[in-house]
């Protein structure tokens, strides 16, 4: 293993050795004019490291099944832009040609920019793109990068074309040397958008799939932002993998719609038109979105921290949305309260207590309390008396759990209630409370009250 981690600004390898691993962080020349160096295993760049070219060229030969891996941790806004490290002038052949790497990799948290040159950059083998990295494509090009092998894209890939003015364009497309696409990301038709840039990021993970979307919901673990100059009419089809849709929950690609969200806790169904087939191993999954106007955000950054985005799923990404949970003393008794806006893929609530707010120790409820608003945008209010084993002069911590039609469940709380001695009996007024079917009188209670759980319609 050879690393340049010590000594002067800049380590120049001469006589052209055999490595099997390089950690760059200084510059390495590895050609000294007369023979280069090869690296057989993987060549890390991490920070402050890079290829030197004292003599014009400082690049080594990649073997075959050897990976040339980023690691500088650069951010969106500083991006490390590729050189010399990555340049096939001079062939494409890996083991032979002069920066061509068989396998190329984004550690985490590494942004690299492909878009500081016009170089060709092939590749013999896959392209990885991990957790919070991301790459630069170059702008109005798809043929600059080529990759032979998979691309496997688990951070973000932008891409930005100038004077977008008419037509159709393939956003983050990336094919092989034969232009066999191996990654596609949005094609998108324009009128008059001027500038246009458009960030994918795809394999989110199965929980906390992409931003502003609300616990719980289960879209295509792939987000998109478009951010355009001039705002105008368009249509686009967004791509998606098998791997990305969520067919371990159910989830249909005849049913998904474009959803987007434009104010941070507002979705809008866009008019799709999905692809029904997706199955193992497809690449080109898709829904055309037929009509919208992309608009321009300033400051924009990626689908991960911005509130102008686009997803994909079957219903509201705010299906389930709570407005409100409380927990107050009523006699004996502690009352819970929770309100719901949407509930149109809830199935119901659990109920949790505790004496610690970090976590509950018993669930309250012996069956799922069922939703009264699955499938319809209004809420409810619901009501809970809890009279379980409650002691006084104890802190009582409450958490409501909501159960989507895929059975991921969210918990909200914890609320609290100081639980005292009762001062009195308190009949609770059911007023306009519809009880449910499970309400009924408590046994050996000389006054009627709820037992368990009532509903009422939302109102406003």
């Amino acid at each position: 293993m050879f690393d340049s981690s010590f000594g002067s600004t800049i380590a120049e390898v001469k006589g052209g050795p055999t490595f099997y691993k390089v950690d760059a962080s200084i510059g390495v020349d590895f050609y000294d004019g007369a023979s280069r160096a090869r690296i057989n295993d993987t060549f890390t760049i991490n920070a402050n490291g890079y290829v030197a070219e004292q003599g014009g060229d400082g690049r080594p030969i990649y073997g075959t099944g050897s990976t040339l891996k980023f690691n500088t941790s650069n951010t969106e806004s500083a991006p490390y832009n590729s050189n010399e490290e990555w340049d096939a002038q001079g062939g494409t052949t890996v083991g032979t040609s002069p920066g061509v790497p068989q396998n190329v990799e984004l550690a985490s948290s590494t942004w690299l920019s492909l878009n500081t040159n016009t170089w060709t950059r092939p590749m013999g083998g896959n392209l990885t793109i991990g957790s919070g990295s991301g790459l630069i494509l170059q702008t109005d090009s798809n043929t600059a990068l080529t990759v032979q092998g998979s691309v496997a894209n688990s951070g973000t890939i932008r891409q930005a074309r100038n004077a977008f003015n008419s037509g159709t364009f393939h956003f983050v497309q990336i094919t092989d040397s034969a232009s066999a696409t191996k990654y596609y990301g949005v094609n998108l038709t324009a009128n008059n958008f001027g500038s246009t840039t458009v960030w994918v990021s795809g394999d989110r993970p199965a929980t906390g799939t992409c931003p502003d979307i609300a616990s719980g919901s289960r879209p295509v673990r792939r987000c998109y932002l478009i951010d355009v100059t001039t705002s105008g009419s368009a249509s686009a089809t967004f791509y998606y993998t098998y791997a990305e849709l969520r067919a371990d929950l159910g989830q249909s690609a005849a049913n998904l719609k474009v959803w987007r969200n434009t104010s941070g806790t507002t979705w809008t169904q866009l008019a799709s038109t999905p692809n029904a087939t997706c199955v193992s191993g497809q690449l080109n999954c898709s829904v055309q979105a037929t009509s919208f106007t992309p608009t321009r955000i300033d400051g924009a950054a990626s689908p991960e921290d911005t509130t102008d985005d686009y997803v994909l799923m079957e219903s509201n990404p705010q299906a389930v949305t709570m407005a409100d949970f409380s927990a107050a003393q009523t006699g004996d008794a502690v009352l819970l309260t929770w309100e719901t806006v949407s509930e149109l893929e809830n199935r119901g609530f659990n109920l949790y207590r505790g004496v610690d707010p970090s976590a509950p120790d018993r669930q309250l409820n012996d069956t799922l309390i069922p939703s009264q608003s699955q499938g319809n945008p209004g809420g409810f209010i619901y009501t809970w008396e809890d009279r379980a084993d409650l002691t006084p002069g104890t802190t009582y911590f409450y958490w409501v759990e909501d159960v989507d039609i895929y059975g991921a469940a969210t918990r909200h709380g914890p609320v609290s209630v100081d639980y005292g001695a009762p001062t009195a009996v308190r009949l609770l007024d059911a007023g306009a409370v519809a009880t449910l079917p499970w309400a009924m009188p408590l046994a050996g209670a000389g006054l009627l009250a709820l037992a368990g759980l009532a509903a009422r319609r939302r109102r406003g």
